[in-house]
């Protein structure tokens, strides 16, 4: 495998990572704010 190719499949997997990442930090926001929904209603009354 030459130096080109070999930064090509880095620079691939470096990008899947973050895409997952990304995914991750939604999927977080998403939880985050349906604990401080719930949190919210339950002082609420």
């Amino acid at each position: 495998m030459d130096l080109e190719a070999h930064n090509h499949s880095l620079r691939q997997t470096v990008d899947s990572l973050h895409l997952k990442m990304a995914k991750r930090s939604e999927e977080y926001e998403i939880l985050k704010n349906y604990v401080d929904c719930l949190h919210y209603q339950l002082t609420a009354f």
